[in-house]
């Protein structure tokens, strides 16, 4: 047996292209020549949002906005820490309609932003908005 993963380090390259199947099924497929992945199944972290002010992190690709606080302000990661095609979808889950959630790509002295404003508002009925990071700024999609 080979154990992968000792320490953050521990990298292990390969050539050529994976698949992955469970019995017949197709899982997942890296193609090396093409540069596409394709995935029978996604799921990205998630994380409840109950409190405000909110700092999302890193790995966190859903936020579901669930507080009793009137208005949220949600600070996402950095454009550049989360890398070019990062994507992330903030859902409000509660019937606030007269309340509002501000989201910045504020970061200390930072100022990144969202469709080349430095903030954005959600208002409504259940709002949502899908990002994704450039590498520099976010984008609504």
């Amino acid at each position: 047996s080979t154990y992968f993963g000792d320490d953050q380090t521990d990298i292990h390259a390969r050539t050529g292209s994976l698949e992955i199947y469970s019995n017949s099924t197709l899982v997942l497929k890296a193609n090396a020549v093409n540069g596409q992945t394709q995935l029978k199944g996604l799921r990205g972290g998630y994380a409840r949002v109950t409190t405000t002010p909110y700092t999302a992190s890193v790995n966190t690709m859903m936020l579901g906005v669930d507080s009793a606080d009137s208005d949220v302000t949600i600070c996402i990661p950095s454009a550049s820490s989360v890398g070019r095609g990062a994507l992330m979808v903030i859902k409000d889950q509660t019937t606030r309609a007269s309340s509002k959630i501000y989201i910045s790509g504020s970061t200390g002295t930072s100022q990144e932003l969202i469709d080349s404003a430095s903030y954005y508002v959600l208002s409504g009925t259940y709002p949502a908005i899908n990002l994704y990071s450039d590498g520099d700024n976010w984008w609504i999609f």
